[in-house]
């Protein structure tokens, strides 16, 4: 469901410009999903 999240950069600020307008939630949530990517940079580093 990665809906306007273009959950690629580590910092989120791509992520906050493309959901402020639809769903400011998302980034957040995406944030959350960020920080556990760290954790697992096989799925994250991949992209």
């Amino acid at each position: 469901m990665k809906k306007g999240c273009q959950w690629t950069l580590k910092s989120g600020e791509n992520c906050q410009r493309k959901t402020t307008k639809d769903n400011p939630y998302l980034c957040e949530y995406h944030k959350q999903l960020l920080i556990d990517a760290l954790s697992l940079p096989e799925t994250h580093d991949k992209k």
